[in-house]
């Protein structure tokens, strides 16, 4: 059910999620490894070795029929001149919003440019773009044979076929003439565009019928016939192959495939999704010039199978591929949702708007039941499970799959635009009585594809909000059900009270886990073409009406509405620790305040904050409160509550660190650019009342601004520069003061409130604020680098404090005194630190926050401290953040050691235990896949030799090699938080006990084990 109700005949079957585990998520991609670029100058270097390449040949196809219009329609008028969209529109006669993505996708490319400023577009002159024209000009063969392609060609196709045959006849016949063209991208581009719907039907057809049935789903392909081709053709696919690096052709047309070749071809699987839409890329010039809605316009018909647009059955399969995978990231949040043992505390029930036939409502039950201590009292305690579509066939599904399952739940009509409407029908459900505070909602990849309504509080396109919008979006195009543009302002308010709608029908509720896909600016799509399907799924999602947004604007949009995520670390984006996000997997709840962006008649309350905030020789007057707004009005954010301003978070953009040197605090605006990569934190002020600073409002800014920053590529880092709240000495001594914070011997509460949570010192600034007497005018100079983190997986977490408990030792954190193996329970622990520090515990306000004492930042780290030296182990900065009150943290001891309810309880089980089969073996693939490589080969023959037969010490020296494989590949799949020696070789232990122990039962999953231990050349003993 992930697909936009426009789209309703392409939903994905019942069967769609029957698909072979080892399929691949382009999201993934730079999952294992951080990638500092991809870009098309990049790819064309490797030709067309598919599997380093797979992504421009999709891409390429998607870009065919834009190309061929860019030439014949734009490119002589942008010859003239730069102009808008709207002004070519009209000399042209094209439509302006397919006009749009058009211009857009030639500008990813490198054919056109994009002024933001004059909004307008014009042509990259060079060679490239004369060669474009050469060979797609109107009357040329290689553009007849192109759009021959998308006419005759739609995949999924058997071979052979008359659309297989168009395909090897254009490659036979008209690939000869741009092979010979002097550009060194375009060659490429072709090929993918002739390639991308052969490969894509090779591999659906391998696994499933035309029906979407699969078949063989957990069995590698070893080979394929292709015997019924005839001689010419047999020839050029073999020819196709050997150039991809894609397996063997015998000379009868039989294609054996090594694992790795499998693998590789594998990769046109994550195409299937995209080439669906080959219906709507063979009509774009009707699209483009004459019915903009085409496909789109009668959204309301209830006939489902002559849908135009899609192929229905390869957009459902391949959703299987692309979505599913990251659907089921959503069961990370409810470890801690139903987390421990107070049932009657946790959620009664599970809705999922936009359930499709119910796949994510029955993953989900089956890990509540299967893992966490809520699933072996569900007699007692049951879960409902709610799944609600707007289409009766889907419903239908779903209400089978769940009646198979026998577990309580409801299916009805509802709609993910209409919250309060989808609610109301499920209060009047007369058989089943379901509290909406009892319901956790869940959903995946729904709410971009919500139907298109205009904000009705539109604001004045010189506001903050609409400036923000802009800035944010300035480039993206979407289109109404007509075809219409829709500007970036609209579609962003748009999204703006689509969250307000959802958080008043959740009040009370225990909030919304969704994932959801975003779309890349410009730029950053330029500097990644290679690295995922973010191009093609962006072009195409444009197309299809499917609203997905910046990063940064749908974080921001969210907050607006007052939804925030429940644990900032909990938030995963795609890829994970990428230099941008394409998929962000976030447990939103309902807080108390919003945010919005600042205005100047905000002024009189900004003055209030700053007299609350700062001494008053620190203080900010009206003019340079003003000056912020006004130079950088889209970075200043205000905190309501209850109709009051209570908080306000002013950052700004800079283009580097060096800009720190010349900066003063005073007139710290002149350093803004919007252009800047680094995000500045210049000050957090939260109010003093007792209701705001239960909030914790600081720490939720600071959160807040960081994770906004994770998710936005065109942020690198943050900084911030912060001063010494308790420095009292001369200015000689400062350095070594903060050197002292820093090692751990005082603690500083303001620095401490950024290095709490990560950041690291970076240097002093001496002069930067002269009016700061107490610090001589030094700042200190912190800086995060966001871009590092990653979402916590908390087993991994807990596992890692296990291992510094056993291994460490109890060395305090303090002095390096020897700590007493304190055996306490948690409680008394927590209660005897707060009462030393002056806030004593009383049995009544166990679950009461931390903030809710009236504690700062620099009380947490005091805690914190405190505990580490009892225990003798360093704790997480963020541990009382992750356990916010006495309760939660009390028992997070007892459980890591074993104490009170938790003594004599069985081992927790090993990652590996809570794994599904075809998770683990993906894993093992990946690993075979790596060890396979040539590089690799040659290093464990080179050990081997220096081993000289030892047993011992080949082991000894394979062991550097093999950290920096299963490192990253553990690491990126949430094995071990992070890839240290001692976490591998546990996770590693805990794998080779899982094959003892399960292997017999696995016997897919043993073969694999084996398979990379003889690419290791190990015994199986070892």
């Amino acid at each position: 059910g992930a697909c936009t109700q426009a789209l309703k005949g392409a939903a994905p079957p019942p069967h769609s999620h029957l698909h072979p585990p080892s399929c691949r998520t382009a999201f993934y991609a730079a999952a294992a490894m951080q990638v500092e670029s991809a870009t098309l100058e990049d790819a064309v270097l490797a030709g067309l070795d598919f599997d380093r390449n797979a992504f421009l040949v999709l891409h390429s196809w998607t870009a065919g029929p834009f190309l061929l219009d860019f030439v014949a329609k734009a490119k002589g008028l942008l010859a003239e001149k730069a102009m808008t969209t709207s002004a070519l529109a009209t000399a042209s006669g094209m439509q302006e919003g397919p006009l749009a993505i058009m211009l857009r996708t030639c500008c990813i490319l490198g054919y056109a440019a994009f002024d933001r400023a004059q909004d307008s577009y014009s042509l990259v002159q060079g060679p490239e773009l004369e060669e474009l024209e050469v060979h797609l000009a109107p009357s040329s063969a290689s553009a007849g044979a192109l759009r021959s392609v998308y006419a005759e060609a739609q995949p999924p196709f058997r071979i052979p076929s008359s659309k297989a045959t168009k395909i090897l006849e254009v490659w036979q016949m008209a690939r000869p003439a741009w092979r010979n063209s002097k550009s060194k991208a375009l060659p490429v581009l072709l090929d993918g565009a002739v390639l991308a719907p052969l490969l894509a039907s090779v591999a659906y057809f391998a696994h499933w019928d035309e029906d979407g049935q699969v078949f063989g789903e957990d069995e590698a392909v070893e080979s394929l016939d292709f015997r019924a081709l005839d001689a010419g053709a047999r020839a050029t696919l073999k020819s196709i192959f050997r150039e991809l690096s894609i397996g063997d052709m015998t000379a009868e047309g039989k294609l054996l495939l090594r694992p790795e070749c499998w693998e590789s071809l594998q990769q046109a699987e994550s195409f299937f999704q995209s080439v669906a839409y080959a219906p709507l890329l063979s009509n774009f010039h009707r699209v483009l010039t004459e019915e903009p809605g085409w496909g789109f316009e009668d959204e309301g018909r209830e006939e489902d199978d002559d849908y135009c647009a899609v192929q229905p059955v390869l957009h459902g399969v391949g959703a299987g591929f692309v979505e599913a995978p990251l659907s089921q990231t959503l069961l990370r949040h409810l470890n801690l949702i139903f987390d421990g043992d107070s049932f009657k505390s946790q959620p009664k029930a599970i809705m999922d708007v936009g359930c499709g036939d119910g796949s994510l409502l029955v993953e989900m039950y089956n890990h509540i039941k299967k893992n966490l201590n809520r699933g072996q009292h569900l007699d007692e305690h049951p879960i409902t499970l709610i799944g609600v579509d707007p289409r009766e066939e889907m419903r239908t599904a779903a209400a089978v799959k769940l009646s198979e399952l026998e577990v309580p739940h409801i299916t009805q009509k509802g709609n993910v635009g209409k919250p309060a409407e989808t609610l109301a029908l499920l209060k009047r459900n007369k058989k089943k009585k379901i509290d909406p505070a009892s319901i956790l909602h869940v959903r995946a990849f729904q709410d971009s594809c919500r139907a298109y309504v205009a904000p009705a509080n539109k604001p004045a396109d010189d506001s903050p909000g609409a400036l923000y919008a802009k800035a944010q979006m300035g480039d993206f195009m979407h289109l109404d059900k007509e075809g219409k543009p829709i500007k970036a302002v609209d579609i962003f308010f748009s999204l703006v009270e689509h969250f307000e709608r959802w958080s008043a029908a959740m009040e009370g509720s225990f909030g919304l886990c969704m994932v959801e896909e975003l779309m890349l600016d410009i730029p950053t799509s330029k500097r990644f073409i290679g690295d995922s399907m973010a191009f093609s799924s962006s072009a195409l999602s444009s197309l299809a009406r499917r609203y997905r947004i910046a990063p940064g604007a749908f974080i921001m949009a969210g907050a607006m509405a007052g939804l925030f995520p429940a644990k900032y670390e909990q938030v995963q984006n795609f890829p994970e620790q990428g230099k941008y996000t394409l998929v962000l997997n976030q447990h939103l709840v309902r807080k108390p305040f919003r945010l919005r962006l600042a205005e100047l008649s905000d002024l009189p309350e900004l003055l209030r904050l700053e007299a609350v905030g700062w001494a008053p020789h620190l203080r900010k007057g009206e003019k340079q409160l003003r000056r912020r707004l006004e130079v950088s009005p889209t970075t200043v954010f205000v905190c309501e509550m209850d109709g009051g301003l209570i908080a306000v978070l002013y950052v700004q953009k800079i283009a580097s660190l060096d800009a720190i040197d010349t900066e003063l605090f005073e007139r710290v605006s002149d350093a803004h650019d919007p252009a800047g990569r680094v995000l500045q934190l210049l000050a957090i002020i939260g109010d003093t009342t007792p209701e705001v600073k239960a909030l914790g409002i600081g720490n939720e800014l600071r959160c807040f601004a960081l994770h906004m920053a994770r998710m936005d590529p065109g942020v690198d880092f943050v900084c911030a520069v912060t001063r010494c709240s308790d420095f009292r000495g001369e200015e000689s001594q400062i350095q070594s003061y903060v050197d002292d914070h820093v090692s751990g011997k005082v603690v500083d509460s303001t620095i401490g409130f950024h290095t709490g949570y990560g950041a690291k010192v970076v240097k002093i600034v001496p002069g930067y604020r002269p009016e700061d007497v107490d610090n001589k005018g030094i700042g200190v100079l912190i800086k995060y680098d966001i871009k590092e983190w990653k979402a916590k997986d908390q087993a991994a977490a807990k596992r890692e404090s296990r291992t510094r408990v056993r291994q460490e030792g109890a060395v305090a954190g303090k002095g390096g005194e020897q700590a007493v193996d304190d055996m306490r329970l948690g409680l008394e622990i927590v209660g005897g630190i707060m009462d030393d520090i002056g806030y004593p515990v009383k049995e009544e306000d166990l679950t009461r926050g931390f903030f809710g004492y009236g504690m700062d930042s620099l009380d947490l780290v005091r805690i914190r401290n405190k505990i580490g030296a009892v225990l003798g182990v360093e704790l997480s900065t963020t541990l009382l953040l992750d356990f916010p009150n006495v309760a939660e943290l009390a028992d997070f001891l007892d459980q890591e050691r074993g104490l009170g309810k938790y003594q004599g309880a069985a081992a927790e089980r090993t990652v590996w235990e809570k794994l599904e089969e075809s998770e683990i073996g993906y894993i093992l693939d990946k690993l075979n896949k790596f060890y396979s490589l040539p590089q690799y080969q040659t290093k464990i023959n080179d050990t081997e030799e220096k081993a000289g037969g030892v047993n011992g010490r080949y082991l000894s020296l394979i062991q550097s090699f093999r950290s920096e494989v299963e490192g990253s590949v553990f690491v990126a799949n949430d094995v071990i938080s992070e890839p240290k020696a001692e976490l591998i070789e546990q996770a590693r232990e805990e794998l080779q006990s899982w094959i003892t122990k399960n292997g017999k039962d696995h016997p897919k999953i043993r073969l694999k084990y084996t398979n990379m231990m003889k690419l290791l050349k190990i015994p199986l003993s070892n």
